[in-house]
């Protein structure tokens, strides 16, 4: 009878450690799986925080947009109602930009405005209304002189001067992805360079 009992009670334990053993192992592979998904967790939150700072940072991709050049050299035939010597001719964009650099003060615009007020008021109406883009959340047209190169085979770029109006709307912060264009008007010494930037809303 002792013999049974004993071996009855080996068997009881045998189970029981069992029971616990396995108890132990289901807790510690519980553990390991929520501190799993705790690492997982950490790393993603703090990928997205050093993302939003990158962005916010980062000035963003400038894409070169043959759409925004052929939009520059286009606006510069468009006619203003700024006029030279008599009313018959009147100045296109093109005509007062050059005005705008040379500081042309026999050029008549309404409201006795000078060329380069004339440039930024209507090109921001223009810019406004840049339909093929969509509804512009940023924009950012610059005016430079570059003298022309002193020999044909020198390949040093002379320095670009700016001047006239900063047309600006918008913050760049707000664009990641960025279009650029530019276009040039030749005279005498070397070209007048327009460059526009923007992003969509």
């Amino acid at each position: 009878m002792k013999n049974t009992k004993t071996k009855e009670e080996r068997k009881s334990k045998m189970a029981e450690n069992v029971r616990k053993l396995g108890q132990n192992y289901s807790k510690n592979a519980q553990s390991e799986a929520v501190g799993f998904v705790i690492i997982i967790l950490l790393v993603v939150i703090v990928s997205v925080i050093f993302l939003g700072i990158y962005l916010r940072k980062s000035k963003g991709v400038v894409i070169e947009d043959a759409e925004i050049a052929n939009f520059l050299s286009a606006s510069q035939d468009y006619t203003t109602e700024c006029y030279k010597d008599s009313e018959p001719f009147y100045r296109d964009l093109g005509d007062l930009i050059k005005d705008c650099y040379q500081q042309n003060t026999a050029i008549t615009c309404p409201q006795d405005k000078n060329p380069c007020e004339v440039l930024n008021t209507t090109y921001s109406e223009m810019l406004s209304k840049f339909m093929p883009a969509g509804t512009l959340a940023y924009y950012r047209m610059v005016f430079y002189y570059q003298a022309k190169a002193e020999k044909e085979e020198e390949e040093i770029e002379k320095e670009k001067i700016k001047f006239g109006p900063e047309i600006i709307f918008g913050d760049v912060k707000t664009c990641v992805t960025r279009k650029a264009g530019r276009s040039s008007i030749s005279i005498t010494g070397g070209n007048i360079i327009i460059e526009l930037e923007i992003c969509r809303a």
